[in-house]
């Protein structure tokens, strides 16, 4: 069982690499800036270095507990299994996307929705835990929407 986990982290890490790789190559053919100081390839830039290096740690890992055999999980210990709380992740994201990609709604909104959403299910329902996210939710909706409209001059939907 660990073997098939090391194989799907060093998969899905060399897949994100050569993906992210992919889009650091095309973004050199978007034009230079014209009222911004960044211009529009630095964000795709960034975040394609950024996914790269954590994908590259991943399967770093990955490679490194296959020789060893150390697991994350001790030997005889319980760990729940919840797919729900993967699928139900997945289907958020999707909705996040959808909604604005159809206009129903704005990045702000949707944002907001989708990180407080998340961040709930993730927590598992504790009341503490949703008013944090629900904050967090409240500045990353609004202070993303300030930033990419004001700081990086690009439009939202």
């Amino acid at each position: 069982m660990e073997q098939r986990k090391n194989a799907f982290e060093i998969s899905v890490g060399i897949g994100l690499i050569v993906l992210c790789a992919a889009v650091l190559f095309e973004s050199t053919n978007i034009g230079p800036p014209l009222y911004d100081p960044l211009g529009s390839a630095a964000l795709p830039q960034m975040a394609s270095v950024i996914i790269i290096a954590f994908s590259a740690t991943m399967v770093f890992r990955a490679l490194r507990r296959g020789r060893t055999l150390d697991g994350m999980v001790e030997p005889g210990s319980s760990v729940p299994s919840k797919p729900w709380i993967g699928l139900g992740f997945v289907a958020l994201c999707i909705s996040y996307l959808g909604l604005m990609a159809t206009e129903i709604t704005g990045f702000r909104t949707a944002t907001i929705l989708f990180v407080a959403t998340s961040g709930i299910l993730l927590a598992g329902f504790r009341p503490k835990a949703i008013a944090i996210v629900t904050l967090l939710a409240l500045i990353l909706g609004i202070g993303g929407r300030y930033l990419f409209t004001q700081v990086f001059y690009l439009d939202l939907p």
